[in-house]
């Protein structure tokens, strides 16, 4: 009897203590987690640019090539109007240089026994001394475009003998030429390639000696 007395009274004092544990956890508030707004808002700015920064901005050129401009290189243009000379054999002398270094062109016009080759060398050294006075490099300089037009014909009488008349014609054109400077990259491309052509040594050696 004495251990059946013990035993109830061992079990009634675990049921207790289980019971008042349960009851003070039941009055003890359970912690609360708050979230400030703020902060939510600063993490969320935060992915934002985050995903902003991970876009794709710039595309290669080969799949967009409008993208991409290619630096334009420097021009020197001249001009010269109402030239008493057919545009037809004009055309014949600018043939000759298009296309060409300045130093070479201007050779090549000295070397041509026409009227209008003359015309045509001095627009060149005004094309060449307008591009010297932007700032741009002699040795880079080519003719770019070298175009020919035709003017206002001028028309005189012609007096002939037996109370006869004719009419001369006078034929008139304009010439304009655009000289172009290479990048350096190009021009030493082409030097290295063997292409250089003969007025850059010319030039080298003026500076030289």
């Amino acid at each position: 009897m004495p251990q059946t007395i013990m035993m109830m009274q061992s079990s009634l004092l675990r049921f207790s203590t289980s019971q008042h544990v349960n009851t003070t956890s039941e009055r003890v508030p359970m912690p609360t987690i708050t979230i400030n707004k703020r902060q939510e808002l600063s993490e969320a700015e935060l992915l934002k640019q985050n995903l902003e920064s991970s876009k794709v901005t710039e595309f290669p050129e080969c799949y967009f090539p409008d993208a991409y401009e290619k630096p334009e290189n420097r021009i020197a243009k001249a001009r010269k109007n109402n030239i008493r000379y057919s545009a037809h054999k004009l055309a014949a002398v600018a043939n000759c240089i298009h296309g060409k270094h300045v130093g070479d062109a201007l050779v090549t016009l000295g070397n041509i026994d026409k009227k209008g080759a003359d015309v045509i060398h001095s627009v060149v050294r005004a094309a060449r001394h307008n591009g010297m006075k932007q700032g741009m490099s002699e040795e880079r300089m080519f003719i770019k475009y070298a175009i020919v037009g035709k003017g206002l014909m001028h028309k005189k009488m012609d007096i002939k003998g037996r109370g006869k008349h004719g009419i001369i014609r006078v034929p008139k054109s304009s010439f304009r030429i655009e000289v172009e400077e290479k990048s350096a990259a190009d021009f030493y491309k082409m030097c290295l390639k063997g292409e250089a052509p003969p007025a850059v040594g010319h030039i080298f050696r003026r500076i030289l000696y």
